[in-house]
This record gives C-alpha cells, structure tokens and sequence, in this order.
C-alpha cells in the first residue's frame, strides 16, 4: 500500500461517504452540508476535548469519523466508544461506524480482510487497530477489561458520574490517553457543564457587517432567531455562519472545549430546515428544551429531591453506637455498605431496621480517605459493628467492593452478605440471579421508592444534630442526601438521579433497607 501524508480531515474528505454523499468541509454550492466549523474538532487528533452540543448537530458522526480516521491513520490504535445505553450503542454501531466503513471502498480494499472483525461492538482491521463498543448507564462492566488509547464518550450527560473514572481506566496505560466528551447538555449541575467551565471553551462567533459587533452563539441566542433566518443581535441585520470564526474564552485551559448550536449548523440555513427551526422549535419548545436541544445550552432545571428541611422532618431518632434492645424491641437490624470506587467517594455502612412498621436507622460509619487506604481496618469495623448490633444481613454494593465482600462472606458467611447489584435492564424491583450470586436491584426504582419515604416522613433518620455535626473531608453526613440531583433523560425516556457531591451515606441506606425488605418479605409498592 502506498504512504500518504494528509490530516484527519483531509483523509475523511477523500475516504468518507455519510449517506452516499461525500463527506466536506466546506460546501460552496449547498451541494453538501456546509461544517467548516468542525475542521478544528477534527485536526485535534490528541488532545482531550469536551463537545457541548445541541441534538442532531452531527456529534455521533464526528465521533465515528474520527474513529474511522484514528484507525486507518496509526496501526494499532485502540479506540472505545461508550453510551448510557445498549440500545444507543448498537445503533450506532449499525447506522454510524459500521456503516462508514463497510461503504468505503478504502477500509473494504486495504483495512477488511478474512481474518478482521466486523461485529455490533467490535471491529478490527487489518493493520491491528482496534474499536470497540460498550455502554454504561449503571454499570460499566461492559467496559471493564478493555485497553485503548482513545476513549469517546457519547451522551455524556447521561451517564452517571461514578462510572466515569472506571470508564477512563481503559486508556490510562496509553502513551495517547485521550478523552473525548461529548453531548447536549441539562442543568448546571450535570457534569457536562462542569467539565465545559474547566475547557478553553471555544465559541462560535458571527461577526455583523452591518454594525460590526460579533455574534456570540452561547449569549441570548433567541436574538439571533427571526422567520428570514439569523440576524444580529444590536442591528438586526441577516448575517451568516459560514463568515463565522471560533473564540477561545479560556485559551490557558487543558481541556479543548466546543460549543455546537443548531443555529450554526449548515443544513439548517436552507429554508425548510430553518423553518422548522422557528416554527416548531423556537414558537413551540418549552424553554429548558429550546436552551438544552436547540441551542446546547444548560438550563436550570435540575430537581434536589432531597433539602435540609426534608431531612430534618425525619432526622429525630437516636444515635446508637451498640445495640439497645429497648429501642430496637427485638427486631432484627441490618447493615448496608457502600464502597467508595475514587476519590471522590467514600466507604459508608448505615444500620437500621423496621421498628414499629418504619424503617429506622441508628448508625452510620463513613471512613476517611486515610481509613479507606486499609482495607482490613474498614473490614474489622464492618464485622465487629455487624456483631455488636447483632446484624442479621449486611447488603453490600457488588461494583467497587466484590474483593472485599469475598472477604467479608469468609469472615462472617455467604448467606449473610449478599451483594448488590444495580441495572438498567432490570424489570422488577429486584431479582436474585444465583449465577452471580447476587441480588439485581432496578437502581431508579429503589432510589425513588427511598426518596419517597423521606418525603412522606414514612423513614427516620438519626436526630438532625448528629447528621450535622459528623463530617468526613469536612463534609456534614447529611449532604450526601442534598447532593442527589434528578433529571429527565429524553435519551433514557426516563428520570435519572446522579449527584454533584458524594451520595455514599444515601447509598448505603438504600442497601441497608432493601436487605431489611427482602428479607422480611416486606413489599415496596
């Protein structure tokens, strides 16, 4: 094969057809559809990028063409592509990188042969590059194991916080180890808006020939709407995004950033598309959907499921630190545990029980970093305080922690720990699956019912004073239940809980009465 020297842009113009069309950058007769604003996106090949982007501004094709280029570029080149969802993935597998490269005839003739790989999440091509496919919404298992040099990540707003950093594990023994992000964004405290405030924050401006003044795209992009098409925001004159340019707000930062609208695409400067814009979009969305789908803004619209003045409704029973049988009465407790998986997390065990019909909890253990770091010291805890409350069952998160539970079944027995498992395609509630020996647990299902709980002050909490007063990294126990945020997912079709601080005590609350459920055979409506 003959050696060619050209860029990632230039190799997807020769090589690359989307839909049977070329694929260009620039389109000077509306023949194709106009991105001369991507080019930088593209000739970036090795830095780590975040793409706030509205919908359909050609994200996941981006992120497949440039896994194409990667791939025929530099042998032996592992790329992973992750999603929230199964679903997503296969999708784009079959409709977005698959389908690139099966109708170039470049990857047909010199990258494909006999002994190549073309399946849903996996293709490898004859020079040993390698891209692989794989989805984590609540879990990242799908991913573990897998080493790449380059990791995209494609609705990233909806995947949940926690498995970002086991997701990055695939690339961290790469020379490369690059990271890109990419998605529309939702409230302010989604980790897409938060990881756009730490990036150079690239912007497209368009500048007025009128007046002279540039058009930002990420301020008051409703002045730029009328029926005709864009127009500047001081004069009200037409102007048009291809004399547009990008603007570096933060050039000193690490993170390239870029800031994709609608308004700025080239397909929807043609009349029909943008009529489609200002009459169904603009005159119709509501306006948390018109800043987040249209414009690719945050908007704030986050739910706090959980406040202080929630809490301190349920915060009003004791703190126990051994068992008082003339406050439990006899009845059996339980000990939830969940593993801290970064730095950003902790180990936390909450035992509680039903006394009197409600659950109850009497202690909760939250370990330092530097407690953390010695797990036989964390373990011996966890087994003296199931001993001294007389546990009858500790329920511990499966993901961070499955060495230590296989520890902790020796040390107490098997039929006494039992693990949890969150995941999205669970049904029911719960379900015991004995080929993993683990309970499955539908992780929105069981956080809502908790939350409900607390809201309708059916659940009760150690008084307020203990919540307040305890810290752990100078955090109060009590915030790792304001920390939860909710919001709906139009990809999921659903409410997603994440957080924006440790959730570690929540977490472990919810394995501690979900063992107290199970195993009384009490049913959660």
């Amino acid at each position: 094969m003959k050696k060619i020297k050209t860029t990632p842009a230039g190799f997807a113009e020769a090589f690359i057809e989307i839909d049977g069309m070329p694929f260009r950058f620039v389109d000077k007769y509306n023949k194709y559809n106009w991105r001369k604003y991507l080019l930088p996106i593209y000739n970036n090949p090795y830095e780590d990028m975040i793409l706030k982007c509205g919908r359909q501004v050609e994200k996941s094709t981006t992120l497949a063409v440039k896994g194409a280029s990667h791939s025929a570029l530099k042998p032996h080149f592992g790329t992973l592509y992750v999603s929230p969802t199964s679903k997503q993935t296969r999708k784009y597998s079959n409709q977005k990188f698959r389908k690139i490269i099966n109708t170039s005839p470049l990857f047909s003739k010199y990258f494909t042969n006999k002994y190549t790989t073309d399946q849903v999440y996996e293709v490898t091509f004859s020079n040993f590059a390698e891209y692989h496919m794989g989805y984590a919404y609540h879990s990242a298992d799908s991913v573990r194991g897998v080493s790449v040099d380059m990791i995209t990540f494609d609705e990233f707003q909806d995947l949940l916080s926690d498995h970002i950093p086991v997701i990055k594990e695939a690339a961290s023994a790469s020379d490369y180890e690059i990271n890109i992000y990419s998605g529309t964004p939702k409230t302010y405290n989604n980790h897409i808006e938060k990881r756009w405030q730490d990036s150079t924050q690239n912007i497209w401006v368009i500048p007025c020939k009128s007046c002279g003044i540039g058009n930002r795209m990420d301020k008051d992009p409703k002045r730029m709407i009328s029926k005709q098409g864009l127009v500047c925001k001081k004069c009200g004159s037409s102007i048009n995004t291809k004399n547009g340019y990008w603007h570096e707000l933060q050039p000193d930062a690490r993170l390239k950033g870029y800031h994709i609208s609608q308004l700025q695409i080239g397909r929807n400067q043609r009349k029909k598309k943008w009529d489609k814009i200002y009459y169904e979009k603009y005159l119709k969305y509501p306006e948390a959907k018109l800043h987040n789908e249209v414009f690719g803004l945050s908007f704030d619209s986050a739910d706090k499921p959980m406040t202080k003045t929630k809490l301190k409704k349920v915060a009003t029973g004791p703190w126990l630190y051994e068992l008082k049988r003339d406050t439990t009465k006899k009845n059996p407790l339980y000990m939830g545990v969940d593993w801290g998986e970064n730095k950003g997390s902790f180990n936390v065990a909450v035992i509680g029980g039903f006394v009197d019909g409600t659950f109850r909890v009497f202690h909760i253990k939250k370990f330092d970093h530097k407690e953390s770091q010695d797990p036989d010291l964390v373990l011996d805890y966890l087994h003296d305080m199931f001993n001294i409350f007389k546990c009858r069952v500790m329920a511990c998160d499966h993901g961070a922690g499955h060495k230590e539970n296989i520890r902790l079944k020796k040390m107490i027995s098997p039929e006494r720990v039992w693990e949890i498992y969150y995941s999205s395609n669970q049904k029911k509630l719960w379900d015991w699956k004995p080929k993993g020996e683990m309970y499955v647990v539908n992780r929105s299902k069981i956080m809502s019912d908790t939350i409900d709980k607390i809201e309708r002050e059916e659940l009760q909490l150690p008084q307020w004073e203990e919540l307040e007063k305890r810290r752990v990294s100078g955090r109060a126990l009590y915030e790792d239940f304001t920390s939860l945020n909710k919001e709906y997912s139009e990809t999921l079709r659903a409410y997603k809980y994440d957080h924006d601080g440790p959730d570690d005590v929540f977490q472990a609350l919810v394995y501690c009465r979900l063992a107290a459920h199970i195993d009384q055979g009490v049913s959660i409506q």
